[in-house]
């Protein structure tokens, strides 16, 4: 464990915030994406993904263009391919996607890869079959499954977005998600996603910017998500 001086850490130069998605989700980031089934949320975060490669705005955000890893751990190849066929990809993009179950080594093997590729944004879809926690209420399991995750983003500089399941019933945007409220605690961006009638919102709650009021979708982004349901 290094310290360090109070005297000293007052003379160090202000950290300015960079971004992935400007005033969204910073660069070195964690966020969770979380929504009830069916709602939309796998089709944000590859939309998301689609817009990092390419360098085109997301909800009219500016990009910080790079290279995407995403993981699809519950999804079939066949799926994953035509959803992102369906969204405009052209194969061109520099995506890499795993799909499959998660490894016992998962943490360890995503590490090397993402030092290899040095990515811009890391996707996990979704997020449990990911940590494979036991009980995703019990406070201490979610926190040490969680750590590694947050250490990997601040180390290398890589946005890691989690897709994640809302909980059953209404609650407040602090208490939507399913599980231990770890998972709130430990995310730089936690966004919301509701479906209504005739539209889709997001909102957003943040460690760094300011929060997005609940805000209804783009007609291109809830035409995505009406023709493209996933998660």
């Amino acid at each position: 464990m290094a310290f360090t001086k109070l005297s000293d850490l007052f003379q160090e130069p202000e950290e300015q915030t960079q971004w992935l998605v400007d005033g969204l989700l910073p660069t070195g980031g964690f966020s969770i994406v979380v929504a009830k089934p069916k709602v939309g949320k796998s089709t944000l975060a590859r939309g998301l993904a689609l817009s990092v490669a390419t360098g085109e705005l997301f909800l009219d955000k500016e990009i910080l263009k790079g290279v995407v890893i995403y993981l699809a751990l519950e999804e079939k190849r066949s799926e994953i391919k035509k959803h992102f066929q369906d969204m405009g990809a052209t194969g061109n993009e520099e995506i890499h996607i795993y799909v499959g179950g998660a490894p016992a080594d998962a943490i360890s093997q995503i590490k090397g890869v993402v030092e290899k590729l040095k990515p811009a944004l890391l996707v996990i879809d979704p997020l449990f079959r990911f940590t494979k926690v036991k009980d995703g209420n019990d406070y201490h399991q979610v926190t040490n499954a969680l750590e590694p995750i947050l250490r990997l983003a601040r180390d290398t500089g890589t946005h890691v977005l989690c897709v994640h399941h809302s909980r059953k019933g209404e609650s407040s945007a602090e208490d939507s998600f399913l599980g231990s409220q770890a998972i709130f605690g430990s995310v730089d961006t936690l966004m919301i996603m509701k479906r209504h009638e005739h539209y889709r919102t997001l909102q957003t709650i943040q460690r760094y910017g300011d929060d997005l009021p609940e805000t209804i979708l783009t007609k291109r982004a809830s035409n995505r998500a009406n023709n493209n349901e996933r998660g």
